[in-house]
């Protein structure tokens, strides 16, 4: 697996986790990212345990931020938009976009250093496709 695939193998899972865990429809979501960038299944289910160990073992959001910024910070420009995309996909792949996944994708947006205009079309590409999508963004439960 090469170095940008770690990355965007990484991104997501950090998206994934912000809820505490990966759900089965965002691991489904990883899968079908990974056959699509001709990733091997085996080396992607690795990859994506040992994201999730170092995720666990990250004490506090500033090393959770560094983790992001060190994988966004190692895909091209062309790579990025594209990353964001699929991290979009995967907060939305079960019907909700909540508080905590907003904190998250707006993170990486920052790490991976898009505009506004990227971020916007990417949002609106992923409400266009999901028009069941329920947003959340109150913190109270």
């Amino acid at each position: 697996m090469n170095k940008a695939n770690k990355a965007m193998v990484n991104l997501m899972v950090a998206a994934a986790m912000a809820s505490g865990d990966i759900a089965d429809s965002e691991l489904k979501f990883i899968k079908k990212v990974g056959a699509n960038l001709d990733i091997e299944e085996k080396a992607l289910l690795e990859e994506i345990e040992k994201a999730k160990t170092t995720i666990d073992g990250l004490n506090n959001s500033e090393a959770y931020d560094n983790f992001i910024k060190k994988n966004a910070s190692s895909l091209s420009e062309d790579e990025r938009s594209f990353a964001f995309e699929c991290i979009m996909g995967l907060l939305t792949t079960d019907g909700v976009f909540d508080i905590e996944e907003t904190a998250v994708a707006g993170t990486i947006a920052k790490f991976l250093k898009l505009e506004a205009d990227e971020i916007i079309g990417s949002v609106a590409v992923i409400v266009n496709a999901n028009k069941k999508l329920e947003v959340t963004l109150d913190d109270e439960d």
